[in-house]
């Protein structure tokens, strides 16, 4: 009995050890997979800290471009107009000696048109208000004035319009007729159309005080024309 008691413990003994060695190699197995998958988190947590880096990398230098924007557009607000435009100061002073030269051959072509309309209104006058060869021959010149003025005109508000957007008045890119300066060139334009054209012999009857007199279209269309002389007072300007 007693030897067959020790062979059972002994046997009992060797299978408790053996059952512990089975659970150890199988939580070392449990332990490298738990390692490896602890590894792989690393590595995403890993990835995305370099994901989260590298965003706010491109958001700081996105920030910083903000700013040195901001700061160059405070800078470009502070210069003088001339220093500030898109065009050289060279250029900008070519657009206004441009200018300059539109204004005066606008002015002396104005006066032009002035002068033979009141000639030629008292020519038209003195011949009871009938048009002849002579008053025809002006009226064509004076049509022909007309429309070179409305050319120098046109030129005119076009550099003015360049003028402004070089020196950053007015936004580059911005079209003529959406600038403030359209509708002062579409007033002046048709205020400048006015003149009598040929073959045009309209008398209009008056009655003032009692006295009956008639009036023709050329003599008040001539009066009208006296208007273009603020051609010359834009001259002045350039001086």
């Amino acid at each position: 009995m007693g030897m067959s008691s020790r062979r059972s413990s002994s046997i009992r003994e060797i299978s408790n050890l053996l059952t512990k060695r089975r659970q150890s190699f199988h939580l070392g197995d449990l332990s490298q997979k738990e390692q490896g998958a602890t590894k792989k988190n690393r590595n995403r947590t890993f990835t995305t800290k370099k994901e989260v880096l590298k965003q706010l990398a491109k958001t700081a230098r996105r920030n910083e471009s903000n700013l040195r924007d901001h700061h160059s557009q405070n800078i470009l607000r502070r210069l003088p107009r001339h220093l500030e435009g898109k065009k050289s100061v060279t250029e900008v002073a070519q657009l206004q000696h441009q200018l300059r030269s539109n204004d005066i051959y606008a002015a002396i072509t104005a006066s032009i048109g002035i002068v033979l309309a009141h000639v030629e209104s008292e020519i038209f006058f003195d011949q009871g208000d009938q048009s002849s060869v002579q008053t025809t021959i002006m009226r064509t010149i004076i049509t022909l004035s007309t429309l070179l003025l409305l050319y120098f005109i046109f030129s005119h508000y076009y550099y003015e319009h360049q003028v402004l957007i070089s020196r950053r008045i007015l936004v580059s890119g911005t079209p003529f007729i959406r600038s403030p300066l359209f509708f002062t060139f579409f007033l002046e334009f048709l205020f400048n159309m006015i003149h009598c054209p040929p073959f045009i012999d309209i008398v209009v009857p008056m009655n003032n005080i009692g006295l009956s007199f008639v009036i023709s279209v050329d003599a008040m269309l001539s009066a009208v024309m006296i208007g273009r002389l603020y051609h010359l007072l834009r001259v002045f300007r350039h001086i």
